[in-house]
């Protein structure tokens, strides 16, 4: 990241903490916090968010699936830096 970029970067971002209750049986804990950008909890309530973060790791697995049979294993995950 260049100075500019740098300086670009607001000193604070603003993010909401969602207590997400786990419904899953099969789960290893019984809830955990969902930290996030969106703000609005009308539109995107607390059960949205938990069922949207649930959904993230039900496909999780078979993006790693596909990427082993590709022989894309080194590619990163996204949620990493390169």
């Amino acid at each position: 990241m260049s100075k500019k970029e740098y300086r670009q970067v607001p000193k604070f971002i603003e993010i909401r903490l969602s207590d997400i209750k786990a419904d899953d049986t099969r789960s290893r804990c019984k809830g955990y916090t969902v930290a996030t950008t969106i703000l609005d909890r009308e539109v995107y309530p607390g059960a949205w968010l938990g069922s949207i973060y649930q959904g993230r790791w039900m496909v999780k697995p078979d993006i790693e699936s596909i990427k082993c049979v590709m022989g894309l294993e080194h590619l990163p995950d996204h949620r990493q830096s390169p």
